[in-house]
């Protein structure tokens, strides 16, 4: 150790005071003689090491390789045996022995140009040729042995189904034999003859002996040995042969002492000769039996040549595990070499090593202490400079090393623009349209002016202040710190729109965006700040409009879907459920069109306002679009919670609504689906809410539905008649039937209902409550109601050009007709289009028509009354008439609704209003017709009370065309009609 420090010493006392270049050359050049022989010393090992390796893959591997090559080789021929054995493929096994035996003899051919100069191993490859021979002979006796035993199985297989087939003639003769005996024993009984006995007794030995001797025979068709066969063959057989034959001459004997069983003998001969083949065949030196022998004889020398065929693979298995344990010395010998090798090379290269470090090791600490003097000034001006001292150079002297000095030039310059540098950007940051700041630990160590003049403070303010100062609540200040740091602590860029507080406490949106001035930490961090106050207020009037209905206020379509979606996932998180309202206002086109668009969008915002006040502010209230809006009903716990919360949107919806002194009613139908019952996603349960909603509609309206698996069907057939209905349209498949109206004190006729019916295609006529809902839902009705008023006409036309006076006709108009300003002029063009006179017509109203109450309404009845047409009030008592209603509009006729007429005789109380209507009317000077007449005690009770018109099947069903004419060229009163 002492030698090593000695040597160390006098090698840095001789280098030192060199330059770095110099000392930099001697190191490269005992780099690259250490390199060159490190090289050497390498190469020298290979060369050694691949010698050995050459022997080891050249020879001992391949050897290893065709070891291998044949235990496949032996594993091929045992598999090649077992299917010989199995049977299957043999067509195909010849060649494929073949071809391995080819295959085994190349692979020992191959042996032998590898082991050549190897006495062991050529020794063992001469006993596997010689034992390869014999295992080819072996797997080929196998083989022939094989083919021998399926040919005697074929045709010991051909024999014993002959033998099988002469058991059963046998067996069939005897017993048509019997048959025909038994036959003729009955007939002999009714000729009163005696009866054959001894015969029947024969015969039935006959079948004892017969039933051994098949038994005898399976049991010689499935021997399992010799000794067996020979035993069954020469005792049991034969005796059982010889039975049946003595059976069968006592049959012909007795057959032959008995004449009407005569015709029975040509049978007997038959079962002697079958007898005699069957004898002939299992005899004990028959071809069966040869057969049986020689069948067990091969299979004996089967499992001989198999078991020689098994000594002879084990045999060469034995040569080859003897060969291989030869060769695995051959390895461990060349690997021991190598290794001894590898050995001596890795202590040469050590010893190297060694070496050159002694030499290296005080080059490097001279050349160190050259560098690290030198940078250690570096360093100190520059952590001046980082403090501050803008002002810290480098000084230039002897004691810096020449590769130094012009370092130290560029670094001084490059330190004096920098200053200059530092004073521009300053400069600039101070008149930044954006502000900027410097943090430490979240504390304000440098602002520009943009900050204090954003906020209203002045430099004392910040410097030094915690950044709380600046946020509206000390959450947020919190909230910013967990998001923004953990990402500047990444080297990356944090921006938030964050709302701030100036000095007179007023709060602004402001973007911030800040970046950490320290690699991997947040300790220190610049951060820009920016007023997007306006830009935040205007992305919020963007988002209103794109979200919210202009008119109520309320979410629209697209906000919905989204809040809809939101209880969907928040109901299977928690496994809740909700319930979703579908509504729909009723004969709110009716107000639109009557009053305008403004009125109707004051109705729109007034029925949001009423829905909103009327739900929880967990719940969710949408408009869809038109007159639809929607409920979203948060945590349903029960159908009567849903149920309460339906009544009182009808009941807000039902309210009247004041409008310019004058009151509307608009009323609303509400479908209701549930999550989870009904359906799982958006789609379903809105087509779910949309079909129960329908189904409200044509309830009657005003009402609630909700969902079930009938309305789903009913759903479906609503499209399916809707989409029928205008096919019906286009192919004009509906007609008109007529109900005649007659005088109550005469029964003649007086006028007539025009009634429409739908004839449809492959079904019939449709009556109308069926389809006119759907007709009224799909806006097929003005349409509709179009063509009824011309048919009419054209009917009142026909029938007064052939010479009958019909009466006042009724058409029945729909509240949708009334919607639309076409009615009047409608009505024109068919009196024109016709040339009917006015006074022929009378048009039918409902009662729901009068809760407009609109001017739009009485106007349109009061120009069809100056046109000359009479008004009649359809179904009067079931829906909202009121006196103040009929005095408004211009009624001519009442017509009591068949639901009074139907109990009027029974019940009081229908009795009752029945009276008071008509006096009512009288009163008012409006004619009644009662319709839905069909009792005699029906029609006398109107007829006391003067009621001037009646109507119903009593007098009349509704007729077509032609029936009405029918009526009118008879002339008489109905009630002979129906006599």
């Amino acid at each position: 150790m002492f030698f090593v420090n000695e040597v160390k010493n006098k090698l840095e006392h001789r280098l030192r005071g060199r330059s770095i270049k110099a000392l930099s050359a001697i190191v490269i050049k005992l780099v690259m003689t250490g390199g060159l022989l490190m090289i050497l010393s390498h190469v020298l090992s290979n060369r050694f090491i691949s010698h050995y390796q050459k022997n080891f893959t050249s020879h001992v591997i391949p050897v290893i390789g065709l070891q291998r090559d044949l235990e496949a080789d032996l594993v091929n021929y045992a598999m090649l045996e077992a299917s010989i054995r199995q049977g299957s493929k043999l067509g195909e096994l010849p060649m494929e022995i073949k071809q391995l035996g080819v295959t085994s003899d190349l692979h020992l051919e191959r042996l032998h140009s590898l082991i050549v100069n190897n006495s062991a191993l050529l020794a063992i490859k001469l006993k596997l040729d010689s034992l390869k021979i014999g295992l080819s002979d072996a797997i080929g006796s196998v083989y022939a042995l094989k083919l021998e035993l399926l040919s005697n199985k074929k045709a010991l297989r051909g024999f014993k189904q002959e033998v099988q087939m002469l058991v059963e003639k046998l067996s069939f003769l005897r017993e048509g034999f019997s048959g025909k005996l038994a036959l003729i024993d009955v007939m002999n009984k009714r000729a009163n003859k005696p009866s054959h006995h001894d015969l029947i007794n024969a015969d039935l030995d006959l079948a004892l002996k017969l039933s051994e001797l098949n038994n005898n025979i399976a049991m010689l068709m499935y021997v399992d040995n010799i000794d067996q066969l020979l035993d069954i063959n020469s005792h049991e057989l034969a005796q059982n042969i010889l039975l049946v034959r003595s059976a069968l001459k006592r049959l012909k004997f007795l057959n032959s002492t008995t004449p009407s069983a005569h015709k029975l003998s040509g049978q007997v001969d038959s079962m002697l000769k079958d007898l005699m083949l069957i004898e002939e065949r299992v005899s004990r030196d028959a071809v069966l039996t040869l057969l049986i022998k020689n069948e067990f004889d091969i299979n004996e020398r089967l499992d001989e040549a198999s078991e020689s065929f098994r000594g002879l693979l084990v045999a060469i298995d034995n040569e080859l595990k003897q060969m291989f344990r030869i060769s695995n010395v051959m390895i461990a010998r060349d690997i021991e070499r190598n290794e001894w090798v590898s050995v001596v090379g890795a202590l040469f290269s050590l010893l190297l090593v060694v070496l050159f470090l002694l030499i290296l090791l005080p080059l490097i600490s001279v050349i160190t202490e050259q560098v690290n003097t030198p940078i250690k000034r570096l360093n100190n001006t520059m952590k001046r400079l980082t403090d501050g001292y803008l002002s810290a150079r480098l000084p230039l002297d002897i004691s810096v090393p020449k590769e130094f000095k012009i370092l130290w030039k560029h670094f001084n310059h490059f330190v004096e623009n920098n200053e200059k540098v530092i004073q521009e950007q300053e400069m600039i940051i101070d008149n930044a349209d954006v502000g900027i700041a410097w943090l430490q630990d979240r504390q304000y160590q440098r602002v520009n002016n943009k900050i204090l003049s954003m906020f209203n403070y002045t430099a004392d303010d910040f410097l030094g202040q915690n950044s709380l100062f600046l946020y509206p609540d000390k959450d947020e200040y919190a909230l910013l710190g967990q998001k923004a740091y953990p990402v500047l602590s990444q080297g990356k860029v944090y921006s938030v729109e964050q709302r701030l507080m100036r000095s007179d406490g007023s709060v602004f949106w402001c973007k911030l965006s800040g970046k950490s001035t320290e690699l991997g930490g947040n300790r220190s961090s610049i951060w820009l700040f920016e007023d997007v106050t306006q830009r935040k207020l205007a992305e919020e009037r963007l988002y209103k409009i794109a979200n919210y209905d202009v008119l109520t206020t309320l979410p629209n379509r697209g906000l919905f879907n989204i809040y809809l979606d939101e209880a969907i996932l928040k109901s299977k998180r928690k496994n809740m459920k909700f319930a979703l309202f579908f509504v729909d206002l009723d004969r709110f086109k009716h107000i639109n069109d009557s009053f305008g668009h403004e009125v109707g969008d004051m109705v729109l915002k007034e029925v949001a306002k009423r829905m909103k006040h009327i739900v929880r502010e967990s719940d969710v209230v949408a408009r869809l679009g038109g007159d639809e809006f929607t409920l979203i009903i948060d945590d349903v716990k029960s159908r009567s919670g849903v149920e309460k919360v339906a009544n009182l949107v009808l009941s807000e919806l039902s309210r009247v609504i004041e409008f310019q002194e004058k009151e509307l009613f608009i009323g609303g139908s509400i479908g209701i689906s549930h999550f989870p019952v009904d359906a799982l996603d958006r789609g379903g349960l809105l087509n779910c809410a949309d079909s129960a909603m329908y189904i409200a509609k044509q309830s009657g309206r005003n009402q609630f539905c909700f969902y079930s698996s009938d309305i789903g069907i009913s759903g479906e057939k609503f499209v399916e008649l809707s989409q029928s209905l205008r096919k019906a349209v286009e192919h004009h498949e509906f007609e008109l039937h007529y109900q005649p109206k007659v005088d109550i004190n005469t029964r003649e006729i007086v006028g007539a209902e025009a009634l429409i019916r739908w004839h449809k295609p492959g079904v019939g006529l449709i009556p109308p409550f069926e389809f006119i809902p759907v007709i009224e839902e799909s806006g097929l009705m003005v349409i509709v109601g179009e063509w009824v008023i011309f048919e009419a006409c054209r009917a009142i036309k026909t029938w007064l050009t052939l010479g009958y006076n019909p009466g006042k006709v009724a058409i029945n108009l729909s509240e949708r007709q009334f919607g639309n300003n076409k009615l009047i002029s409608t009505i024109k063009r068919a009196l024109k289009a016709t040339d009917v006179p006015a006074h022929y017509i009378e048009f039918e109203i409902t009662e729901s028509l009068m809760m407009d109450d609109s001017d739009a309404t009485i106007n349109t009845l009061k120009q069809i009354k100056q046109l000359g047409i009479g008004i009649a009030m359809d179904d009067f008592g079931t829906g909202y008439s009121s006196l103040a209603y009929l005095k408004r509009f211009p009624i001519d006729i009442l017509k009591i609704d068949r639901a009074f007429v139907k109990d009027v005789t029974d019940d009081k109380a229908d009795a009752a209003i029945v009276e008071a209507i008509m006096a009512m009317a009288k009163q008012l000077k409006l004619k009644v017709v009662a319709e839905g007449i069909e009792t005699e005690a029906q029609y006398e009770f109107f007829k006391a009370r003067g009621c001037e018109v009646g109507q119903g099947y009593l007098f009349s069903k509704p007729v077509d065309f032609n029936g009405v004419l029918a009526l009118l060229e008879k002339g008489v009163a109905l009630e002979i009609i129906n006599a």
